[in-house]
């Protein structure tokens, strides 16, 4: 079973989140970026909102490649602006509006994994 860890500071958007794909995927989440919980879960996707309180997703994504060499997990970011961010990581594999629907999230998440094997 794919892992797959939410970084969202929504708590409704993790709680809907959990209840739509824990049947499909193995499920972490997290309302702050906590590194070591991140790692320790060793996810094959993070979902990553543009904004974590007043934390960037810019940021989050140099503190790991900061703390974790070699650090390789594909991101699909979560965000209510435009797609800037996309080109902000070579980690950032793809992009879900927001607001968004259940079926777009799961769409986006099955031909991820489609891609990637």
């Amino acid at each position: 079973m794919k892992k797959i860890y939410i970084l969202d500071d929504d708590m409704d958007f993790l709680e809907l989140m959990e209840s739509v794909l824990h049947k499909h995927y193995k499920l972490a989440t997290g309302s702050t970026f906590n590194i070591t919980e991140l790692t320790a879960f060793n996810p094959d996707l993070l979902l990553l909102d543009n904004n974590i309180g007043s934390t960037k997703s810019e940021t989050v994504l140099s503190e790991l490649n900061k703390l974790v060499p070699g650090f390789n997990v594909p991101v699909i970011m979560m965000s209510g602006n435009d797609r800037h961010m996309l080109k902000s990581s070579a980690l950032v594999k793809g992009f879900i509006p927001k607001p968004t629907s259940i079926k777009q999230i799961k769409q986006t998440l099955s031909e991820f994994f489609v891609m990637v094997g």
